[in-house]
């Protein structure tokens, strides 16, 4: 129902939300993601095209531009409209499914959170970076980053000549994100330089399976045989002192790293029995493919470029 004023005592106008599509409405211009909520942009409920709308006078029904001056509740709003309509099999007008985390995962964050008094001082910027990692785990835009990223150090890995087609089949970016503790400033000089240091503890499982194609040649007398194997990776636990930096100008790159070696806990294990025989009858394999995984941990950046007010943000890795 439409109100006239707060006090929501004369209705103007009763809306279906079964007979109206829900969109966002700026003008007929493409809208950034930053750009979704605020002022100027407006809530639109247009009349579905397979419903037939026609007015008191016999005009055709005109959309409805909601505007509200709190951006906030504006969303909240938004949200509960496409909530609130029906859904209906096989319809192209239904509304979106949102893509929701595990209740387990928050469980995990919030108890990790108040389990000691360690985390007392760092809980806040750990609740946001948990938070933000559970809103973003799911998404395929993080999948891909992280497997562009993999693909291209896989291609990289020394492997014997049995062995071809390594490609990375599945991605699971594990249930929870690495946890700050500890943190102080070590220096700061005026000629720019920062040094920051943290304790970090990462305990999410991620996990990726890796699939490559064996030629299995046993003489003349067989004929050669094509093996599909599959190698499962499963990170379970990061424990290291961290630090970061940010060099004098002209430098414009924030390094991250470790002071040295992580405590490491990560399982290589084949999938499949030809791939069980083959990993324990190769231990150069495994220890090539352990070492890569484990110096691609070592060493992240981050490089800043500024252009006036704007910041963007362009993130490698680098393998040593």
């Amino acid at each position: 129902m439409l109100y006239d004023d707060e006090e929501q005592l004369d209705v103007r106008h009763v809306v279906s939300l079964a007979h109206h599509n829900v969109s966002i409405f700026g003008g007929g211009d493409y809208i950034p993601e930053g750009e979704l909520f605020i002022k100027r942009n407006a809530l639109r409920l247009s009349r579905r095209t397979e419903i037939e709308g026609v007015t008191t006078d016999g005009g055709l029904s005109k959309p409805f531009y909601l505007f509200s001056e709190n951006c906030s509740e504006k969303e909240d709003f938004y949200f509960a409209l496409l909530r609130n309509q029906g859904r209906e099999p096989g319809a192209k007008d239904n509304p979106p499914v949102p893509l929701q985390y595990d209740v387990k995962d928050i469980i995990t964050l919030v108890q990790r959170l108040h389990s000691s008094e360690e985390h007392l001082q760092t809980r806040w910027i750990n609740a946001i970076i948990g938070r933000a990692f559970l809103s973003l785990y799911k998404t395929p835009e993080v999948e891909n980053f992280i497997r562009s990223k993999i693909t291209k150090k896989i291609s990289r890995v020394k492997t014997p000549s049995f062995l071809s087609k390594i490609v990375l089949r599945h991605i699971d970016m594990g249930e929870a994100a690495p946890v700050i503790t500890n943190p102080r400033l070590k220096d700061l000089t005026v000629d720019g330089e920062l040094i920051v240091e943290a304790d970090v503890r990462y305990t999410g499982n991620f996990r990726i399976e890796v699939a490559a194609t064996a030629r299995i040649d046993l003489g003349t007398r067989f004929k050669a045989r094509e093996v599909e194997l599959l190698l499962a990776v499963v990170l379970k636990r990061i424990e290291g002192h961290a630090m970061v930096r940010i060099k004098p100008p002209p430098s414009n790159r924030l390094w991250m790293t470790f002071a040295s070696m992580p405590k490491i806990d990560m399982t290589i294990e084949p999938i499949g029995m030809w791939f069980f025989i083959c990993f324990q009858a190769c231990p150069e394999v495994s220890f090539s493919l352990r070492q890569q995984f484990i110096s691609w941990s070592k060493c992240y950046y981050e490089r800043f470029l500024y252009d006036g007010s704007k910041l963007s943000i362009l993130a490698a890795s680098t393998l040593r």
